[in-house]
């Protein structure tokens, strides 16, 4: 239900012919890279030690720049992402990302979250006065709280997200020197908080599992070094 209201919330991208090709060309392009990635992580299924749904990849015609997905495994990759020209190992790692949040429950876990704080409010406000206002308070109230604990989640979340990602990557044969040098030239262009820098973190990630290494003697395995386990 969040993935669809984000969608729908989300402005349409306008679309005159050339625009039209550029999308389709997008969508296929992008839908290639997920079922590379997806036949890989099956090949590492053990090591992943997480649900591996039929995943699903989406690029509706939205101007915003971003990604997201849910708990049943569709990927959602805004096609406003196109207009920053990405190369392929920042879009294919984009993509194993979101996986990676699937393949660690993390949607769950947030719904969990979620569901608890409602339960919480509900308990803390009075039975005896259920009011249109007390229910919207406490409708309130349980979002909000839900949003400050998620948001500190979300570092712990995203790393293992991110390491995930670099599991399936190695696995579909991007090193993750290579990614990262494509990573560090992305970042060079994009400035902002939420989503860009989220990819910021993921950068300095990178940097830090790669150390001073030079590129071409680093492993293309360096995720395998710190995985997390799945989270419960």
């Amino acid at each position: 239900m969040e993935l669809r209201a984000m969608l729908a919330l989300a402005s349409d991208a306008s679309c005159s012919e050339k625009v039209c090709d550029a999308q389709i060309e997008f969508r296929r392009h992008i839908r290639q890279l997920g079922g590379q990635l997806s036949a890989s992580a099956r090949q590492i299924r053990k090591e992943l030690a997480g649900p591996l749904p039929n995943f699903i990849f989406l690029v509706p015609a939205k101007r915003e720049i971003g990604t997201l997905s849910n708990a049943a495994g569709t990927i959602v990759v805004f096609d406003g992402v196109r207009t920053l020209q990405l190369e392929d190992p920042v879009l294919a790692f984009l993509i194993a990302r979101e996986m990676g949040h699937v393949i660690r429950r993390h949607h769950a876990e947030n719904a969990a979250t979620g569901l608890a704080l409602s339960a919480m409010t509900t308990i803390a406000i009075p039975v005896a006065s259920p009011s249109a206002a007390a229910s919207m308070a406490g409708a309130a109230a349980s979002v909000a709280g839900a949003q400050v604990i998620k948001s500190l989640y979300r570092p712990e979340q995203l790393r293992a997200a991110d390491l995930t990602a670099l599991q399936i990557m190695n696995q579909a044969g991007w090193p993750t020197a290579v990614l990262a040098e494509s990573l560090q030239r992305a970042c060079d262009k994009l400035q902002g908080e939420g989503w860009a820098g989220e990819l910021q973190t993921s950068n300095a990630l990178l940097k830090n599992l790669l150390g001073d290494a030079p590129a071409a003697a680093v492993s293309g395995t360096a995720a395998e070094q710190e995985v997390p386990p799945a989270s419960r």
